[in-house]
C-alpha cells in the first residue's frame, strides 16, 4: 500500500494547482490556436474552391451571351449590307437614266 503524501496547507495546494493550470493551459492555448488555424485554413481554401467554381460558371454564361449578342450582330450587320447594296443598285440606275436624258441625242 502507498504511503499518503504529508497533508498540504491551502496555499501549497493553491500554488500546486496554479502551477498545473498554468502549464495546462499553455499547451491548450497552442493545442487551440493550431486547431482553429487549421479550421480557418480548411474554411478559406473551401471557399476559394467556391469562389472559383462560380467564376467558371460565370464567364461560360458571359461568354455563351457575348457569341449570341456577336452572332445576332453579324446577322444584322449582313441584313444592312445587303439593303445598302440594293438601294446602291437603285441608285445607280437611276443615275444612269438622268444621264441618259440629260444626255445631247446622238446622230
Amino acid at each position: 500500500m502507498r504511503d499518503l503524501p504529508e497533508p498540504m496547507t491551502i496555499d501549497q495546494l493553491k500554488k500546486h494547482i496554479d502551477r498545473l493550470d498554468c502549464r495546462v493551459r499553455k499547451k491548450a492555448d497552442k493545442a487551440d490556436v493550431r486547431r482553429f488555424e487549421r479550421r480557418m485554413d480548411e474554411r478559406f481554401a473551401a471557399v476559394g474552391l467556391k469562389f472559383d467554381a462560380l467564376e467558371k460558371g460565370l464567364n461560360a454564361r458571359i461568354d455563351s451571351r457575348f457569341g449570341s449578342l456577336n452572332d445576332k450582330l453579324t446577322t444584322i450587320l449582313n441584313i444592312l449590307d445587303r439593303k445598302y447594296d440594293h438601294h446602291q443598285e437603285i441608285l445607280d440606275v437611276h443615275e444612269r437614266r438622268l444621264n441618259d436624258i440629260d444626255a445631247p441625242p446622238r446622230a
